[in-house]
């Protein structure tokens, strides 16, 4: 895929935390050397893992990096993928880690309250709006 054409989600970029500048730098020698060996995760044209490489792509002037779409159905899935993935292969502080899974549940609760929302603009009921029980008319019940 060409680097100019993977766009940005500072949400996701932002969900932990960077990498320093030694880790930065080691990467970037790694990629002067072997290239990007690893393909960027995308969602949707978003990049899920990469970011630091994409930038040093960018640095590089590399045009073109292999890809890989990551097939999730919400942003907030996204973000519990890149947490599972980064936990295991980073070193990241435990105050850090909280930081992110709270990031986490709070884009849940937001994807929540948007499903809510559009299922109540659907008129779409719930189990708990009487979906389930007999329809009634004149207190008759059709049974």
């Amino acid at each position: 895929m060409d680097v100019k054409d993977i766009k940005i989600d500072d949400e996701l970029k932002n969900l932990l935390p960077p990498l320093s500048f030694d880790e930065l730098l080691g990467l970037e020698e790694d990629i002067k050397k072997h290239g990007v060996l690893d393909p960027i995760i995308v969602w949707n044209g978003f990049i899920a893992d990469g970011h630091n490489r994409y930038s040093i792509c960018r640095k590089l002037g590399i045009e073109s990096v292999d890809t890989k779409e990551l097939h999730k159905d919400s942003k907030a899935e996204v973000m519990e993928w890149i947490i599972d993935h980064q936990f295991a292969r980073r070193n990241i502080k435990k105050t850090e880690q909280i930081y992110a899974l709270e990031k986490l549940r709070k884009k849940k609760e937001e994807e929540k309250k948007t499903r809510s929302l559009a299922n109540l603009k659907r008129g779409t009921k719930k189990v708990s709006d009487g979906e389930n029980f007999p329809n009634r008319e004149n207190g008759k019940t059709y049974d």
